[in-house]
């Protein structure tokens, strides 16, 4: 016979524990009285005799019997229960690492992100289109010599009598030097008069 399923059958009729003996001696005793039992069960010894002290041993501790078995459901139960709790904080401790794990990928994320704009922001600001310079005005300054007293070009100023001498060709040019200045020709001709009554000997007055 099997001595496994000899020992579990024995164990439910002979289940007391240590707190059922005044002292350690007689749990010890009673321990080995039990290993003797399995011993004789498993190899057959003396099968009628060893039955007969088996039922005889389940009736005189009967109450004891199934005050044990009670107990021992209950403490499977309480044993069951701290696995299950145990379980239990296993699969929350592997949550909150797990939620840890991804609060932390979002935070190097969310930090990449922002690295990754500031560094897009730079290249932005780094890209200014450049200031327009300032419109120059190319300032020309007005002629305020009118129009019939500006300069006559020199190509226009002919000497329409070649064979004068030479200081009425002196004065032919100081003549036109003057209307090319822009002064009046009136005051011109009166200048011409002047210097030639003084080159007469005359003083003339306006």
């Amino acid at each position: 016979m099997n001595e496994t399923k000899i020992r579990r059958d024995l164990f439910k009729t002979f289940n007391k524990t240590k707190d059922n003996f005044s002292n350690l001696r007689e749990y010890n005793d009673y321990l080995e009285e039990l290993e003797e039992i399995i011993y004789q069960k498993t190899n057959a010894i003396e099968p009628e005799e060893l039955n007969k002290k088996i039922a005889n041993y389940r009736k005189e501790n009967e109450k004891i019997i199934i005050e044990n078995e009670k107990k021992q459901i209950l403490e499977k139960q309480k044993v069951k229960k701290k696995r299950e709790e145990e379980k239990e904080k296993v699969n929350r401790n592997r949550e909150e690492m797990k939620r840890q794990e991804e609060e932390i990928k979002n935070k190097r994320r969310q930090r990449r992100n922002q690295q990754a704009q500031a560094i897009i922001n730079t290249k932005i600001h780094s890209k200014k289109p450049k200031e327009k310079e300032p419109k120059k005005f190319d300032y020309k300054p007005q002629n305020l010599v009118p129009k019939e007293h500006q300069e006559i070009p020199k190509k226009n100023l002919v000497t329409l009598n070649t064979g004068m001498d030479k200081q009425e060709q002196n004065e032919k040019q100081t003549e036109e030097s003057i209307l090319a200045s822009g002064f009046q020709f009136q005051y011109v001709e009166q200048r011409s008069i002047n210097e030639a009554f003084n080159f007469l000997g005359f003083s003339f007055k306006n």
